[in-house]
């Protein structure tokens, strides 16, 4: 009877250490989603479901999207937490259903490792970042449309980001502005450096340590190009620190800035007000620059960590973030594992 007694109290104190660490860890929980969704609660409520990200559960990192609209498809870019091949999604706006995975060549055509950044799409190619390559990969826009899925897809080659020695950009986003094509770099101090010459103070007081350069698209009849682009870019655009994506439209440029955990920001600027009247002298030539500081500043919005990319499309600002991958975790308990559309008018 004694045995049995002490059997009984044994399961009693086990079955209440066992509820009192389920309370617990569902403390620490409802702690966690409250920290990282209650400071940023006006963004949720301007913003929508628009779809779930890839691949998450098999490792994706998300990094870059791209909208177009001849098929009313998201192109999402990234690599992958095992370092196994860069995959490349196709996502339908209107259904959110990702129809297609690619699995993404470099230009020796073997599959592609690396640390595959920020996606633009034009025309008749696909531009992904090549960040420390100083280059962007480049492909073809009827092949990936063309291709069944979970096949690989070929690289037409490289476009290259460099002009010498101590003269070249790491591209970690791309976007498209007017009729040109913009890759940008990301500065953080001590981990992700940029060439001393990026790196400006502006008459504002602010100091900007990246660059971003824009490439002319080639028009209809140039052969000179590679890729559809002008080798020599026809402008810079100064920018500030842990830029990780961008948009230019409507006069105006956003940019979404995050590093780790912390709370990510997007930054509207006027670009009437961000023009210099300056150059700066990249790749051998004469540019004309732009500031993105405070200065030409419009609003700073506060948005949920880990922000990378960003487009805009139909007027909504749609975010793709990486806190819901299986590098990070805790977008998966937070609402990380969507991409929201958000109307920046409601903010």
């Amino acid at each position: 009877m004694q045995k049995q007694k002490k059997k009984k109290k044994l399961w009693q104190k086990a079955l209440i250490a066992l509820i009192s660490a389920a309370l617990a860890t569902g403390i620490i929980l409802l702690c966690a989603v409250g920290y990282f969704r209650l400071p940023v609660n006006a963004y949720y409520k301007a913003s929508e479901k628009a779809f779930e990200i890839p691949g998450l559960s098999d490792g994706f990192i998300a990094q870059g999207i791209a909208y177009d609209e001849r098929e009313d498809t998201f192109f999402v870019s990234g690599y992958m937490k095992d370092k196994s091949v860069s995959p490349l999604y196709l996502v339908k706006k209107t259904s959110g259903e990702t129809y297609k995975t690619l699995y993404l060549k470099n230009e020796s055509d073997e599959a592609y490792y690396g640390h595959c950044g920020g996606v633009a799409v034009h025309g008749k190619y696909i531009y992904v970042a090549g960040g420390g390559e100083h280059c962007l990969y480049v492909y073809s826009y009827e092949q990936a449309l063309g291709a069944k899925n979970r096949a690989y897809l070929p690289c037409l080659g490289l476009f290259s980001l460099s002009a010498g020695e101590n003269d070249y950009l790491g591209a970690a986003f791309v976007t498209v502005w007017d009729n040109a094509l913009v890759a940008g770099e990301f500065y953080r101090e001590g981990n992700y450096p940029t060439l001393p010459s990026h790196q400006r103070t502006a008459s504002s007081g602010d100091y900007n340590p990246a660059i971003a350069l824009c490439f002319p698209f080639v028009t209809e009849g140039e052969e000179d190009a590679a890729f559809g682009l002008k080798a020599e870019p026809s402008a810079a655009v100064s920018l500030p620190a842990l830029v990780q994506g961008a948009y230019f439209e409507n006069g105006k440029a956003v940019l979404s800035s995050s590093y780790g955990a912390a709370f990510s920001h997007l930054y509207e600027y006027d670009l009437s007000r961000a023009e210099t009247g300056e150059t700066i002298a990249i790749f051998g030539a004469e540019l004309p620059l732009y500031s993105l500081d405070s200065s030409s500043l419009v609003r700073k919005i506060k948005i949920p960590p880990m922000s990378e990319e960003i487009v805009a499309v139909d007027g909504k600002t749609y975010v793709m973030c990486e806190s819901a991958s299986d590098k990070y975790m805790f977008g998966k308990l937070t609402g990380g594992k969507w991409c929201y559309a958000t109307d920046l008018s409601k903010l």
